[in-house]
């Protein structure tokens, strides 16, 4: 054994097979090298993970460099690395040989082996996003489960698109936090979710690994390096969060956020979203709440505001303004001239934000499309005809020209609705996952910056990979079945704020269970982000009104 510090508090013992992960002279993990890299038909269990230790440290500007190579592996050649770099762990796995991964499971061990061994007492689980800090700490139980517990990366439900992929943990035994996290380099996402699990079988004792499905869609054509697992720590879990970004971005190359000071002045708000004032409508109507994005009923959004001198800077039209989700062409019997009211608005001192279902292929050919059984499943933004089809449509919506709609941005919604299974054709093989979505996203960003330079993103990713593609975080809607808004959206804030630093929040909705616990959470937004007038409450008397008012005042006195 031989001991390497990582900063002033933290150490990594370097064993025979496995390393440990301290903090102060209490062990937090001690991690087996041992991960299986499985093809769907073989697992890789190592022949009980009989490992050769190569180096024991070779000192160098970048810290420690420990290299285990395994013998008996389903793969010609494979080797485990463990280096020290920026106050981090980085370790990853390369192998040799041909075969297409079904998932990693690192740190799993040999056959026979349930795990790693570890003294944690819990996480965060920061997918939680319809709860509060509290309600978002998972304990991992001595008991365990057979299931293990997962942290469920871009699935539904969610309130973040891609979620960071870290776990911050906490211990009984340490002051601070010890994260562990998933890293890869610009066009190596092929994957969705990262998962903690720590199951327990019988009478074994629990053990902890972490794993990461890929499903086939990398394939493995002589040597192949796995993503990075980080391991580092923080003074408390948001800590945990920003260091974990901060080492993305520092040493694989993302571009950071706009941040707030850096964002046009406008994009700062106040706002005003229909969405809420739609399902209002919807209630009386006996339509869908989709059916009341029209001019005539925003049009009666905006003269209840107006009268009541709010003077929202964004004006975003929710769903669904459009004809067809898929192609974006603006529905004429709704919006007969989308054209004039944006004009108008700007005449006002207002922009307009349009509400985009990315992903929908409705009225995009199948050619266009990524099938799944033979049918459409989503648009493929792998597919130069789409990419052509959506660039061109981003432009008619954006630009100033003749014959074009001059709004101003977009809000970007349903945005986890990318594949999440084996089987997905799309028209570039081989991209999956967070891959796929930044095909989407960033292609997106980059053609409404040249259809309009001060367009505006507004986006629930919660990703250092995705940050430059965000201008304004969105916290996203609140479950009404929850009873504290407020703490939720503050939740949310900080986590955004942690992962993409000095980011512009836009605080969304705001549905309390009561006309009190309502008018409270909006009169609390200004605090935390972008005000967002996210329906118009019927049950508002004129006082609660011109307490709304205050506030925004203040805000804009303030920006």
């Amino acid at each position: 054994m031989k001991e390497f510090k990582i900063d002033g508090t933290h150490k990594v013992v370097i064993k025979e097979n496995s390393f440990e992960v301290c903090s102060g002279s209490w062990r937090l993990f001690d991690l087996f090298v041992h991960s299986r890299v499985n093809l769907p038909d073989k697992i890789d269990v190592g022949e009980k993970a009989e490992l050769k230790y190569l180096a024991k440290e070779l000192e160098s500007q970048q810290g420690l460099l420990a290299v285990w190579e395994a013998e008996g592996s389903i793969w010609q050649k494979k080797q485990y690395f463990l280096e020290i770099k920026d106050n981090a762990l980085l370790y990853y796995i390369k192998i040799m040989g041909r075969g297409a991964p079904e998932n990693i499971e690192y740190f799993r061990g040999a056959e026979e082996v349930n795990g790693s061994a570890f003294s944690v007492a819990g996480y965060l689980n920061v997918n939680s996003q319809n709860l509060d800090r509290e309600r978002s700490k998972f304990l991992i139980d001595v008991a365990g489960n057979s299931e293990g517990y997962e942290f469920k990366g871009a699935m539904m439900p969610l309130r973040a698109a891609p979620p960071p992929m870290v776990f911050p943990f906490w211990s009984d035994f340490a002051e601070d936090w010890v994260y562990v996290g998933l890293a890869a380099l610009k066009g190596q996402h092929n994957f969705e979710r990262f998962v903690v699990k720590a199951p327990r079988v019988g009478w074994q004792k629990t053990g902890i690994h972490f794993d990461l499905p890929l499903k086939g869609y990398t394939e493995v054509k002589g040597e192949w390096q796995s993503p990075y697992v980080l391991i580092g720590f923080g003074q408390d879990d948001m800590d945990a969060i920003k260091n974990y970004s901060a080492w993305q971005y520092d040493n694989l190359g993302y571009k950071r956020n706009i941040t707030k000071e850096e964002a046009h002045s406008w994009w700062k708000g106040p706002m005003f979203c229909g969405w809420g004032a739609q399902c209002a409508l919807r209630s009386k109507s006996g339509l869908r709440a989709p059916d009341h994005a029209k001019e005539s009923d925003y049009r009666g959004f905006l003269k209840k505001i107006d009268y009541e001198n709010l003077n929202p800077t964004l004006v975003m039209i929710d769903d669904k303004w459009q004809e067809e989700y898929g192609t974006l062409k603006v529905d004429k019997e709704k919006w007969p001239d989308l054209r004039a009211f944006a004009d108008e608005q700007h005449n006002k001192g207002r922009k307009v934000i349009l509400w985009f279902k990315l992903w929908d292929c409705e009225g995009v050919p199948e050619d266009e499309c990524i099938m799944l059984d033979g049918k459409k499943y989503v648009v493929d933004p792998t597919n130069p005809k789409y990419l052509k089809r959506l660039k061109n449509a981003i432009y008619s919506l954006l630009s100033s020209d003749a014959g074009c709609y001059n709004c101003d941005g977009f809000k970007l919604d349903f945005m986890d609705l990318n594949p999440r299974m084996a089987g997905a054709v799309s028209y570039e093989k081989g991209v999956y996952g967070l891959e796929m979505m930044k095909r989407l996203f960033h292609n997106v960003y980059e053609f409404a910056k040249e259809a309009k330079s001060d367009a505006l993103i507004n986006m629930s990713s919660v990703h250092p990979y995705f940050a430059e593609d965000c201008d304004q975080y969105r916290v996203h809607d609140y479950d009404g079945c929850l009873r504290n808004p407020i703490s939720v959206i503050r939740f949310r804030t900080e986590f955004a704020s942690a992962a993409m630093p000095g980011v512009l929040i836009d605080t969304d909705g705001a549905v309390g269970a009561t006309k009190e616990e309502t008018l409270y959470t909006y009169l609390q937004m200004p605090k935390l982000g972008v005000p967002d007038l996210y329906d118009i409450p019927e049950e508002f008397t004129e006082e609660d009104w011109a307490q709304l008012k205050a506030a925004w005042d203040n805000y804009r006195n303030n920006l």
